[in-house]
C-alpha cells in the first residue's frame, strides 16, 4: 500500500509546498499533539501545538528514520534545544512514566504562502518513547 496517492503527488508538485512534522504523544498527563513549527495548527481533525520558538531559542530537530539492523528496533530521535529549567525538571521527574508510551510521528504538507493544508498528516512512524535523555552543553545549550 502506497503512503502517497496520485492526488498527493499532484499536490506535492505545487509551487510553494512546505512540510511539517507532527508528534502524537501519549504523556502521563494525557494525549498531546505537537508540530515542529510555531503556533497552533489544525490538521487531520486535531489541534497541534508548535514547539519551536526562534525568538526564545527553542528549536526542534528530527533525525532520519533509518532501516534497523537485525534484532534492533527502528528509531527516530526528536531533539528539543533551548529547553528551560522547568522543562528539564518535568522530564527528569516523569522519565519513568513516559518510557514505553506511544509516540507516533506524522508528516503533512502545506501551501507555504496560504498555510492551507495540502496533505493531511500521515502517520509514517508508529513508535514508543524510550527514556528521555537530558544533556547540558553549556549555559545556553541544552
Amino acid at each position: 500500500m502506497a503512503v502517497f496517492s496520485e492526488a498527493d503527488l499532484d499536490r506535492l508538485a505545487a509551487p510553494h509546498v512546505a512540510r511539517a512534522w507532527f508528534l502524537a504523544a501519549d504523556l502521563p498527563t494525557g494525549m498531546a499533539r505537537f508540530h515542529n513549527g510555531v503556533g497552533r495548527v489544525v490538521a487531520g481533525g486535531y489541534e497541534w501545538r508548535g514547539v519551536t520558538d526562534p525568538v526564545g531559542g527553542q528549536l526542534v530537530s528530527l533525525s532520519n528514520i533509518e532501516e534497523p539492523r537485525f534484532g534492533q528496533a527502528v528509531a527516530v530521535q526528536v531533539t528539543l534545544s533551548g529547553a528551560n529549567l522547568a522543562f528539564f525538571r518535568s522530564m527528569h521527574d516523569n522519565a519513568r512514566d513516559i518510557e514505553g508510551r506511544s509516540a507516533d510521528v506524522y508528516w503533512a504538507a502545506f501551501d507555504g504562502e496560504t498555510a492551507e493544508v495540502l496533505i493531511e498528516p500521515k502517520r509514517l512512524f508508529r513508535g514508543q518513547f524510550s527514556a528521555p535523555a537530558l544533556s547540558w552543553g553549556g549555559i545556553g545549550i541544552r
